[in-house]
């Protein structure tokens, strides 16, 4: 049980009594204890999925409140850190830590968001991330953030675009993470539409609202948590519409052109839903 009462997950899908692995040889080899914080409940299961298929332990926290008593109360070798979160972000969240932590009990701590703009990374390393992992997570960066303690090249990490032409649902996609799972693939491609599925009408009920208050700064919430879950299931013309939102909604968008914005997204969330019914 992690500080923050949420279990943890090791390769077999069984909970993990302690950050260590077990090399070839038969010798346990020491492996970083991990703290995952992310709120979205779709890329915290890929990212627990995948953890826990490369043979790692990971504890959970849903926001920057949950991290910080999770920090204080247990240690951790490494924080994947998602950046927009509610009640207190990622950004806030890593200034707290480096200030209040010790020396002897900082961790790496490596940003998530679905694109990193020149901004976003420049505020990112003025509050002490140590570097970046893109969403959606996948396997291979994973596992290199794992190995190293470090993230791909910020260079290398390229935002999500809005493609007008992509299409609706992608199988591909989760077919290549049911094949990172193993033999459970099936059921963990299965279990994560129907995740999904169970979120829609909150997630659309919140974009209405939005457009209907002209609330720019809500409508680019939703939308930037929407397009990291949306790609990791391959909804990639949603995944592009909730970047376009997200994008727009950051400037001083009219209520009107945020109420029309809103519409638009509601509507790609009801082609994405239909799509992934479709698929179970």
């Amino acid at each position: 049980m992690s500080p923050t009462g949420t279990t943890t997950a090791r390769s077999d899908g069984a909970p993990c009594a302690s950050g260590k692995g077990v090399a070839t040889d038969g010798v346990e080899s020491p492996r970083p204890n991990v703290l995952l914080v992310e709120d979205d409940t779709v890329t915290r299961e890929v990212v627990l999925l995948l953890l826990g298929r490369l043979g790692y332990r990971a504890d959970v926290a849903e926001n920057g409140i949950e991290a910080l008593a999770a920090v204080h109360a247990g240690s951790y070798d490494l924080v994947l850190m998602d950046v927009h979160m509610p009640e207190m972000d990622g950004i806030e969240a890593t200034r707290r830590i480096r200030v209040e932590l010790p020396a002897q009990r900082q961790p790496t701590v490596i940003a998530m968001t679905a694109g990193f703009s020149t901004d976003d990374q420049v505020l990112c390393r003025q509050a002490g991330m140590d570097d970046f992992l893109p969403k959606p997570v996948h396997v291979q960066e994973l596992a290199a953030v794992l190995g190293a303690r470090g993230a791909p090249n910020p260079a290398a990490v390229t935002p999500v675009r809005g493609a007008r032409d992509a299409p609706v649902y992608d199988p591909t996609v989760l077919v290549a993470l049911a094949a990172d799972m193993g033999a459970e693939g099936e059921e963990v491609r299965r279990d994560l539409i129907e995740t999904y599925l169970s979120q829609d009408e909150h997630t659309v009920r919140a974009i209405t609202a939005a457009g209907h208050d002209g609330d720019g700064e809500a409508l680019a919430f939703t939308a930037h948590a929407l397009k990291a879950a949306s790609a990791t299931l391959g909804l990639l013309a949603l995944s592009g519409a909730a970047t376009d939102t997200d994008a727009a909604c950051r400037t001083a968008a009219a209520p009107v052109d945020i109420a029309l914005a809103a519409a638009g997204l509601v509507a790609e969330c009801r082609r994405a839903a239909a799509a992934l019914r479709g698929a179970l």
